[in-house]
This record gives C-alpha cells, structure tokens and sequence, in this order.
C-alpha cells in the first residue's frame, strides 16, 4: 500500500502509512523501509528520514536495496556527507548503487569525487551502464573536466563496447559547449550516427551565446529553427539568441510562436541552464 502511495506522488500519506504501523506494532521489511525513505525523498524530509535510518538500525542485514535508498534520501535532501558516509558501508554493492552515489556527487558539484567513484566500481568488477555514463559525463560537464570528460566519453566504444546514445552525445557537447571548445561540439554533432535532437543543438546554440560566437550561432539557428521545435525552453533560447544577433523581428517573432501554441516557459524548463 506504502508504494502505491508513492507511485501516485502521496508522499505524505505513504510517511504517515509508515508511522501507523510503528505504532500498531507491525513488522517492517525492506519494501517499507524503501518505500519510507523514497517518500522522505521526494518531500525533502531529513528528519523523518533520519528518524527512518535510526529504525534501521535494528534490521542491520537488510542489504544493499536499502542502504541506496539510504544514499538516495540524504543526498536528495541536501546532506551529500552523509550520503557518501552510508554509501561506504553498503556491502556487496551493486551497478544501481554505484549509479545513485555517481548521480548524487555530480549533482552536488563534487565532480572528482563522482569520478573517482566510476573508476572504483570497474576495479570491484563492476560494469557502467548506460545511465552511469549519464552521470559521470554530466559530473565532468558541471565540473569543466573536459579532458576527463573526453577520456571517458571514447572509453564508451573503446574498451566497453557500449555505443553513446543520443543523451551521452548531448551532455559532451554541453560540456565542449561550456568550456569554449564550440568547433569541437559541432564537428561531434557532424559525427553522430543519430539525428541530432533539438537538446543537442540547443546545447551548442547555448555555448555561442556564452562565448559570443556570431558566425556559429547564425548556422546552428537554421538548423534549430528547421526541426519546428515545441518546448518551451527552446523558443525562448531562440528568442534570446536572435535578440543577441540585433535581429529584434526575428527575436519577437520566436515568441509569438510560443504564445500562438500556447507554450509557456516554465521555471526552470530551460534546456541551458
């Protein structure tokens, strides 16, 4: 019951769930304990979670799916510390697990540490996904770790034989994007073995903003504008982009587009952040 709580975004109710059954006795397991702390989560909760946590304590063998949910919970409320103190203690770690703290550390800026971590879990024999790619890519991204960044990226192919998807490309070109290396970017996007999304673009199109690369901007735009895009983030890009260049009538017409299709900008729904 505590997770289809959760499933339909009742946070609350699953956490009070929870407390009803500390209180009329009944035993707890790992799907309650995860679902309690998932619930903490999502609400930003620390001291119910840390109350959750001090329960724990009692059922110490409960394994490697709590003790993520344990990570998850301290890093998504802010206490990234904490989160990695946990993380050590998890014995047997799993793909997921590693996944999480990556995740966590990248999130939180801590980009060397999300690094060292990726390495460690090949060491234990532990090979990254998809989505562990995702996360140290990004860590590299925020961090301005590009030659890292570039090493890993290649490793993909090269020694794991995993092909980049269109979302690795995306968070690469956003890190050459944010560290002036625009020509770089833009010949990777000519290399994709997949048409490039409109978050691709928009991801170099940001780096030229940043940079004040004209010439690169005026070439990417077309190439924007002729994939008729529908999020919000990326007509008020355009917007800004052609306002940049002087193209003020270009620049209105881009957001009238948004309001004759009702697309609204939302906070935070920027694809460059």
């Amino acid at each position: 019951m505590m997770s289809g709580y959760i499933q339909k975004g009742e946070f609350q109710e699953a956490l009070n769930l929870f407390l009803q059954m500390q209180l009329e006795g009944l035993e707890l397991d790992s799907f309650s304990f995860v679902s309690a702390l998932s619930a903490c989560s999502n609400l930003s909760d620390l001291q119910y979670g840390k109350w959750v946590h001090y329960l724990i304590r009692d059922w110490p063998n409960l394994g490697v799916i709590v003790g993520t949910a344990l990570v998850d919970m301290y890093a998504r409320c802010g206490d990234i510390n904490r989160a990695f103190t946990n993380f050590i203690k998890i014995g047997n770690k799993d793909v997921f697990c590693y996944n999480v703290m990556i995740k966590s550390l990248a999130i939180h800026g801590r980009a060397k540490d999300a690094i060292r971590i990726f390495h460690l879990m090949q060491k234990r024999g532990l090979k990254p996904n998809d989505f562990t790619f995702s996360c140290v890519l990004f860590a590299c991204s925020h961090g301005g770790l590009v030659e890292e960044g570039r090493k890993i990226f290649h490793s993909m192919g090269r020694r794991l034989k995993l092909n980049p998807k269109i979302e690795h490309y995306c968070v690469m070109i956003d890190m050459l994007s944010r560290n002036d290396c625009l020509e770089e970017g833009l010949l990777l996007i000519n290399e994709m073995p997949v048409e490039p999304d409109i978050a691709t673009w928009g991801a170099l199109l940001g780096g030229c903003r940043e940079r004040g690369n004209l010439e690169l901007a005026e070439s990417i735009l077309k190439k924007v504008i002729e994939l008729k895009p529908k999020e919000p983030g990326v007509h008020v890009l355009l917007s800004n982009i052609h306002a940049w260049m002087g193209q003020w009538l270009e620049a209105f017409r881009a957001r009238e587009v948004m309001e004759e299709n009702m697309i609204w900008k939302r906070t935070g729904s920027s694809i460059i952040q």
